[in-house]
């Protein structure tokens, strides 16, 4: 079993500001395995462009993160789902369904290396999930999910999920005993945890997979960091094949993302301020293509209509809306704030990557119903 400690020998990316690299190496699989000669050609172009600083060189981007279940059974304190469901009105977004996920894949397979199949949600609530790796991975893309595991799974569905061959299935938990465990994932269940580990495992042996690698992902804050040798035997016990130990927030997203008013662009760098619109890229559950997956997550939910999409794949190719004017925007904004200065209907309006004047709340999360 592999183990690394993402909390001491990468701080310095941290310190450089290089975190979205940082997500890479601890994923470096997925961006590894099926290269083909359009793909690594993809991917040069994309970083030559980035380091130029030149919005028209994109084609496709490297990896996409799609939404395919936005809804979660936990209430962490971090995220989201635990303060969307005291609003009023709230109405949570579909499932992504398998037609629209399977055009997506059949726009970017050729050159797009990894696919993340989870966004603020629980990927295993859509029932779908094992057919849309299927495809996938029979288009030779990387696939790879998060989840807390905890819930109840059928035998037959753990088995279509290893037959499927995901790249990477990552598990996140927060702690590995009943005093630490319930503290962050409120709501879960760590017998659950365990005992879907374990049948995971053990299907991994009984069709010999070598393609499904498992990650247990320990989020480390002060509660649990002393667990951390026995997280360590009890990763070994449960069969998985790495433990990644990562060092956790407390501070909730939505604040720690806020949006800022727009008219004071960060200075300039020698690199662009985020890496998002030159290499990745958001597709929502019904077909929105989104800049990020950090920014304006209470619209996903609650103002839909004011999203600001950089547009939507029931409407047009993938292709198109990448290489699109909205999009050359972005990288544009990211490249070189103070040029572009203030854009007050893109979707990277008021990012506190690029905007460093005070957070400002536009509309009151409970003015608007959906």
């Amino acid at each position: 079993m592999r183990i690394i400690d993402h909390g001491s020998g990468l701080l310095g990316l941290r310190k450089l500001g290089l975190m979205e690299f940082l997500q890479v190496f601890r994923k470096r699989r997925v961006f590894l395995n099926n290269l083909t000669l359009p793909k690594v050609l993809n991917l040069l172009r994309s970083l030559i462009a980035y380091v130029a600083k030149r919005p028209e060189w994109v084609r496709f981007p490297v990896h996409v993160k799609v939404d395919v279940a936005p809804s979660c059974q936990l209430r962490c304190p971090v995220c989201p789902h635990s303060y969307l469901p005291t609003q009023p009105g709230r109405q949570m977004p579909k499932l992504m369904k398998r037609p629209l996920f399977e055009k997506l894949v059949d726009d970017i397979s050729r050159h797009t290396i990894a696919l993340s199949m989870y966004d603020l949600g629980e990927p295993l609530l859509n029932s779908e999930l094992p057919d849309m790796i299927t495809y996938a991975s029979s288009r030779m893309m990387n696939t790879y999910i998060t989840t807390n595991l905890s819930l109840p799974i059928r035998a037959e569905t753990i088995k279509a999920l290893v037959a499927a061959k995901p790249t990477l299935l990552l598990v996140a938990v927060d702690g590995i005993s009943p005093e630490t465990f319930g503290q962050q994932r409120i709501g879960g269940d760590l017998k659950l945890v365990t005992d879907n580990l374990r049948a995971i495992a053990a299907e991994k042996v009984l069709q010999q997979s070598t393609t499904c690698i498992v990650c247990l992902q320990y989020l480390v804050f002060d509660f649990n960091r002393h667990e951390k040798k026995a997280a360590k035997q009890f990763a070994r016990s449960m069969g998985v094949d790495e433990l990644h130990f990562i060092e956790a927030t407390t501070s909730p997203w939505l604040e720690t993302y806020k949006p800022k008013s727009g008219f004071n662009p960060l200075p300039d760098r020698l690199l662009p301020r985020c890496a998002w619109p030159y290499f990745s890229a958001v597709v929502h559950g019904r077909g929105d293509v989104l800049g990020c997956c950090k920014y304006r997550m209470t619209d996903k939910y609650l103002r839909p209509d004011e999203l600001r999409s950089l547009g939507n794949l029931k409407e047009e190719s993938f292709e198109t809306i990448y290489r699109s004017q909205q999009y050359h925007l972005a990288r544009s904004m990211v490249s070189s704030p103070t040029k572009t200065g203030n854009q007050p209907n893109h979707f990277c309006s008021g990012c506190g990557t690029l905007y460093g004047e005070p957070v400002v709340e536009a509309i009151p999360l409970h003015s608007q119903e959906v």
